[in-house]
C-alpha cells in the first residue's frame, strides 16, 4: 500500500518534467487520479486511462453505460459508439481485440461528470483468447473500461493507444534509461552499479533525467 501511494505522489512530479503538449499519455490504473487527469489537460496533452474498482462511482457508472451500449450494438441496434476489432494469432494462441468508443461523456450521471470534467469519451475492451495447447479448446475473455480526455477520435486510434501502452513502451523506456547510465560521467562505477544507485538515490535519479 506504502509502494502504491508513493507511486501515486511521484507521477505528478514526473509528469512536470515532460513536454505533453498534444501528446497522449497512458497509464496503468494506479494513475487513474482526478489531478493527475487534469494536470495532464493543463499541460496540453490528453490522456486514455483504464478505471476500476479504486474509482468505484465512476467504475460502476462507465460500466453501466457502456454495458448496454455495447450490447445494442451486438444486437444490431442504434448505439452511438465506433467498434474496431484486431485478431492476431501465434505463440499457440489466437486473441481478438474488440473496442467500442462512445463520444457521448454526457451520459455519464451528472455527479460523475462533475468530479471528472475532463473526460470526454468513454471506452470498453474485450480480449478474448483461446489457447490452442489446450485440448478442451479453453477461452477466456477479459473486459476493460477507459476514459479519455480527446475530444474527438477513432475506435481504431484508441486501440492503438491501449496497445501501445506495455511491453514496448517499457521496451523504449528500458533502452532511454540505459543510455541516460551511459551517457552520465559524473560517477564512476559500472553501469550496474549506477542502475542501483538510481532506483535508491533521488536526487542522482532526477540529475539523470534533467541532464
Amino acid at each position: 500500500m506504502e509502494r502504491k501511494s508513493n507511486e501515486i505522489k511521484a507521477i505528478p512530479e514526473r509528469l512536470k518534467l515532460l513536454d505533453v503538449k498534444q501528446a497522449v499519455v497512458t497509464i496503468d490504473a494506479i494513475g487513474t487520479q482526478r489531478n493527475i487527469v487534469e494536470q495532464i489537460v493543463e499541460q496540453g496533452g490528453h490522456e486514455v486511462f483504464p478505471v476500476k474498482d479504486k474509482q468505484k462511482a465512476l467504475a460502476e457508472n462507465l460500466e453501466s453505460v457502456m454495458t448496454d451500449l455495447v450490447l445494442n450494438h451486438k444486437k444490431k441496434m442504434p448505439a452511438p459508439v465506433q467498434y474496431h476489432q484486431q485478431a492476431q494469432e501465434g505463440h499457440g494462441r489466437r486473441e481478438v481485440r474488440r473496442l467500442w468508443y462512445c463520444d457521448g461523456a454526457t451520459m455519464l450521471r451528472p455527479g460523475t461528470l462533475a468530479q471528472w470534467p475532463t473526460i470526454k469519451g468513454l471506452i470498453l475492451v474485450e480480449r478474448e483468447r483461446e489457447d490452442y495447447g489446450q485440448f478442451t479448446g479453453k477461452a477466456s475473455l477479459q473486459r476493460c473500461f477507459y476514459i479519455t480526455s480527446l475530444p474527438k477520435t477513432t475506435a481504431a486510434d484508441l486501440t492503438g493507444y491501449i496497445r501501445g501502452h506495455g511491453a514496448e513502451n517499457y521496451s523504449r523506456l528500458n533502452r532511454i534509461a540505459l543510455n541516460l547510465r551511459k551517457n552520465d560521467h559524473t560517477v564512476k562505477a559500472s553501469i550496474r552499479c549506477k542502475r542501483i544507485k538510481a532506483t535508491s538515490d533521488r536526487d542522482y535519479r532526477l540529475r539523470l533525467i534533467c541532464t
